[in-house]
């Protein structure tokens, strides 16, 4: 039998409290389902700050490439 978190490759920290209700509705992270959406200030972000977002999301190692006409974002495999 394995002991819970033996094999884990990543951790969870869990911060609460009123000193972080700011940031969390900046980045709106009490919306859930359908009706998430990516904040509209992610979209002039430094490209720094959009990656460690989309980490989060999709808890893989992400990237974010500017192009001259667009911009390419994506997660390693």
């Amino acid at each position: 039998m394995r002991r819970r978190g033996e094999d884990l490759d990543c951790r969870r920290t869990r911060l609460y409290g009123r000193p972080l209700e700011e940031f969390v509705e900046r980045w709106g992270l009490r919306t859930r389902g359908v009706d998430m959406a990516v904040p509209a200030h992610l979209f002039t972000a430094p490209l720094p700050v959009v990656a460690a977002y989309l980490r989060s999301l999709f808890q893989a190692e992400g990237y974010v490439s500017a192009r001259e006409a667009s911009t390419l974002v994506g997660t390693s495999t």
